[in-house]
Formats: C-alpha cells, sequence, structure tokens
C-alpha cells in the first residue's frame, strides 16, 4: 500500500490538515478495514473500485464515489471491493464549518455525497481533479469552495482552533481548557458542537485513543506490550481506564486491535 500526506497552501492552513493518496492493488479477497476516529472530518475521492461501509447491524451499503465524512465518535468498518485509490482532504477539527457552516453536527457518524454538503463540490469536476494527480489543482478547488477566513473567522472559530490544539495534549482537560481561553466550559462546548460536531470531552477522548493507536509497536506482540506504562504516557488513570476508553472508541480492546490490524 502507499500512502502520503501533503500539507495545504498557507491559506488554506486554518481549515485542512493534509491530503492524503492512497493506492493498493488487490492483493488477495478485499477485508474488511477498521477506520478508528481521528477528530477530523474528510472529503474523499475514489478513483477505485467502491466501498462498501458495514452497519453495526451487519448490513453492507455502497458508499458515494466522492462523499464528505463527518465526525466519527467510534470505529467504523468499511470494505473495499477491489484495488484502492483514494484521494482524501483531511479538514482541521474545525474545518469542515468554513466550507459548510452548521453542518457539521450532522454530520456526526454519517458520510454523504459531497454535492449534498456544497454545491461547488461537483463528483465530476472533482474526480477528474483528483484523477489529474494534481494538488495544486484540488488544492484549488477547495480553496474556491471556502471564503477567506483570514478576514472572516469570527471569535468562535478561534476558540475551537485554540482548544482543538490544547485538548491534543495529554494531560489536558475541557475545565483547564476553558479557562486558559476564557471562556466557560458551556460555551466551549456549545461552539464546539456547532463546528465540530462533537462535544470536547468526546473530541478529547478520541485524540487520546489515537495517541495509543500511533504508539503501538507492531513489532511488539500485544501479550507484552506495557499497557500500564502507555496508560501513564497517555493521561489514564490506569491500565483498566486506558482499555474501557479504548473498547469505547475503537469497539474492542487493545489486545484484539493490534490482532486485527489491517492495512489501511
Amino acid at each position: 500500500m502507499r500512502y502520503e500526506e501533503y500539507a495545504p497552501p498557507e491559506p488554506l492552513l486554518p481549515i485542512i490538515r493534509c491530503v492524503w493518496p492512497m493506492r493498493r492493488s488487490v492483493v488477495g479477497a478485499p477485508s474488511p478495514q477498521r477506520i478508528v476516529p481521528d477528530g477530523c472530518a474528510e472529503l474523499i475521492v475514489n478513483l477505485g473500485e467502491s466501498f462498501e461501509r458495514v452497519e453495526s447491524n451487519g448490513t453492507a451499503r455502497v458508499q458515494e464515489r466522492v462523499l464528505v465524512v463527518g465526525q466519527l465518535t467510534r470505529a467504523i468498518v468499511v470494505s473495499p471491493r477491489g484495488g484502492v485509490d483514494l484521494v482524501g482532504v483531511r479538514f482541521e477539527p474545525g474545518g469542515l464549518h468554513a466550507l459548510a457552516p452548521g453542518a457539521a453536527p450532522g454530520l456526526t457518524d454519517v458520510d454523504a455525497r459531497a454535492t449534498d454538503i456544497h454545491a461547488a463540490l461537483g463528483d465530476e469536476a472533482l474526480e477528474a481533479v483528483a484523477a489529474s494527480r494534481s494538488l495544486a489543482a484540488l488544492f484549488a478547488a477547495i480553496g474556491a469552495a471556502v471564503p477567506d477566513r483570514r478576514r472572516g473567522q469570527t471569535r468562535a472559530d478561534a476558540i475551537v482552533a485554540a482548544a482543538a490544539k490544547r485538548l491534543d495534549a495529554p494531560f489536558s482537560t475541557v475545565d483547564r481548557t476553558s479557562e486558559a481561553l476564557g471562556v466557560t466550559p458551556r460555551t466551549l462546548e456549545r461552539h464546539f458542537r456547532d463546528r465540530v460536531g462533537i462535544a470536547p470531552k468526546r473530541y478529547q477522548r478520541i485524540r487520546r485513543v489515537q495517541r495509543v493507536v500511533a504508539g503501538l509497536d507492531r513489532s511488539i506482540a500485544p501479550a507484552q506490550a506495557d499497557w500500564a506504562g502507555m496508560a501513564a504516557a497517555h493521561g489514564y488513570a490506569d491500565q483498566s481506564h486506558l482499555i474501557r476508553e479504548f473498547r469505547d472508541v475503537v469497539g474492542q480492546t487493545p489486545t484484539a486491535y493490534e490482532a486485527e490490524r489491517t492495512p489501511m
């Protein structure tokens, strides 16, 4: 599998975290892939075979070829139906709000056709841009759909952006974050839900689990991993706290996740 990340040009930095192309040839029968939340919404253009999203009840539905995936509160399972050829745009936590104000709450745990979110994200046009492999053209297409945030950013936008950075820290709390930003926890939650789609506490939990996922060393057998040490390093009260939150976000224990890990 080939996966890369590219930073956006400076004007889009407050909105977009990166663009990522991913390509993988067919190797045996396609297998389900568990996608763990990372605290960011994404715009995805599928240039390969269609994907299916496997729902919690076991049913599967074919995803759109050009889609927006909102904030995930729990891991989802998708299954490619052949070779993988994707181009994704990963937004900053509040970046989707810049593209489609007010859309984030309704997209939580949902993927939707891109044109249903913003008319400028035409399916055929975006597919053509993505197929050209031109990052400049892709950034231009996204930039054309977004107002100049350097002029239009509100205080609430700035609060959410600053809060997201603070909540990424291992030992952060919502109360300390709101105090540092000069707002009440309730105000922070209101702004965060409106622009990110989830509560700041849930975002913090997702980011903490993501740090654990990123820190799992695949060369170490799960049974030998120092879960207690990992819990202490990432701000958990103890090992059981880590496992409880990990299961809540990922849908399985860290040991089960590590044993199941797939290329995506």
